[in-house]
């Protein structure tokens, strides 16, 4: 094998670390066998131009199946579902509590209170979210002890 069939392989084996953990034990040295022997054909090999062709036919095929993998996965659903938490409970206690006055005070500039206010929401966001994650993982690892 040439180097530069050898540098392809390489990187197309890094480029299969975008697909999902699970897809990728159980396919990923498949799929680079296949691809390195169709690198190989002689179709593919036959000029500059049909090996661009083969490259470009492969990462689009690439970027493809990694977006179709991860949509099976499940992830997005969770992910969803954990920014859905934070901000359907900010819109209720926004909705449900009385909104509170105060007064800013003088000489206190209003960019900094509400950089507050904006990091104070993220820490929530990130409370619910790791709470979402931790009931799903431990929901999860439940189902497979059973």
């Amino acid at each position: 094998m040439a180097t530069g069939e050898r540098f392809e392989v390489a990187l197309y084996r890094i480029a299969l670390y975008g697909y999902p953990p699970a897809f990728r034990r159980e396919f990923a040295d498949e799929m680079v066998r296949d691809f390195a022997q169709a690198r190989r054909e002689p179709h593919v090999t036959a000029s500059a131009r049909q090996v661009w062709a083969f490259r470009r036919r492969i990462a689009a095929d690439l970027g493809r199946s990694v977006l179709v993998q991860w949509g099976r996965s499940g992830w997005p659903v969770i992910l969803v579902l954990s920014l859905a938490g934070p901000i359907l409970s900010g819109v209720a206690a926004g909705t449900l509590v009385k909104p509170a006055r105060f007064t800013v005070p003088t000489g206190t500039d209003h960019d900094d209170l509400v950089a507050l206010l904006v990091l104070v929401l993220l820490l929530l966001f990130v409370i619910v979210a790791t709470i979402i994650f931790t009931f799903w993982f431990a929901h999860a690892k439940l189902r497979r002890r059973a």
